[in-house]
């Protein structure tokens, strides 16, 4: 949800008219296999990629690959949830199946639920199903359990009378859409991208109908659904809430528990240690070892938008 405003960004010419001011060719492609664009990002395809900031540990990280958070872009706010036909609680999936996407945020979404109702991943079954079959294997069976996000979330609820058992809203800032780029990398590049977001992220929050119906168009959903999802998504349409985020220390204790899952899942690479790797923030604080930090939360550029220096 929070990255279709690139599609915006892209096809109104935003993106040209900002490269144009820095000199520099900037395209945007857009590609449908989610882990492809993950994948062709960390092998070098890419000088930026979309992405949550779990899947940039689980992926560029992993491969030891530096990665700067460039721009925090929203969080999910009850877009991803945990459904059920049968169950009225967590605590009740007990001994049952649950699908979704491993090693996903619906994964990881599921392994917090849980936590905060005193079980664990041992105390269900989880059946590994693609975002494409996930919703009609979950009609088929009124005995599973399902964890996905918009708008298959709102199709199941929707057209199964399924119950929302948990979402994301209960874990306010720990599923962060982001743009990362290469640590390092040209700095017209981070400009251009973080100038061009978030004159459209100032367009998007006074509804900006032509920004919505592209969003509309590059989700394939229609226009009520994509505004049923930003009502579900805390977006930062100001640099200087995003920056907000960034230097905060809730994202600091995000991070700890989705760095733990990485690690716990085997997604954080060859490490024998959690502290292994190191994730820097705003502040100066350090989780993990300083002195091989791979994943950098860097507020500088949100930080010259929010002073007009871009």
């Amino acid at each position: 949800m929070g990255w279709e405003p690139w599609h915006y960004v892209d096809t109104s010419g935003t993106l040209k008219r900002w490269a144009e001011k820095y000199g520099i060719d900037v395209s945007i492609e857009r590609v449908d296999d989610y882990v492809d664009s993950l994948e062709r990002f960390t092998n070098g395809e890419f000088d930026a990629c979309t992405m949550t900031q779990m899947d940039a540990l689980a992926f560029p990280v992993a491969q030891g690959v530096d990665t700067s958070v460039l721009i925090v872009g929203d969080y999910s706010n009850g877009n991803d949830g945990l459904v059920s036909h049968e169950a009225k609680t967590v605590p009740d999936i007990k001994g049952s199946n649950v699908l979704l996407v491993k090693y996903s945020v619906s994964h990881y979404l599921l392994n917090r639920a849980l936590s905060k109702s005193k079980m664990t991943e041992n105390d269900v079954e989880i059946v590994d199903t693609s975002d494409a079959l996930i919703l009609e294997a979950f009609s088929k069976d009124k005995g599973v359990n399902m964890v996905t996000w918009n708008p298959i979330l709102q199709r199941a609820v929707g057209e199964t009378d399924a119950n929302v058992l948990f979402d994301s809203s209960q874990l306010p800032g720990e599923i962060l859409d982001v743009m990362v780029v290469k640590t390092g990398g040209d700095e017209r590049l981070n400009k251009v991208l973080v100038g061009a977001w978030f004159e459209v992220m100032e367009k998007l929050q006074r509804e900006d109908k032509a920004v919505l119906s592209a969003m509309a168009e590059s989700a394939g959903v229609t226009l009520v659904s994509i505004i049923k999802q930003l009502d579900a998504t805390k977006m930062f349409y100001s640099p200087r809430k995003a920056v907000r985020i960034a230097q905060s220390n809730s994202l600091f204790k995000a991070m700890n528990n989705v760095r733990a899952f990485c690690f716990e899942q085997g997604l954080m690479g060859d490490i024998e240690d959690v502290d292994a790797l190191g994730i820097s923030f705003p502040s100066g604080k350090v989780l993990g070892d300083s002195e091989n930090i791979k994943l950098r939360f860097d507020s500088r550029y949100m930080e010259m938008a929010v002073n007009n220096q871009l």
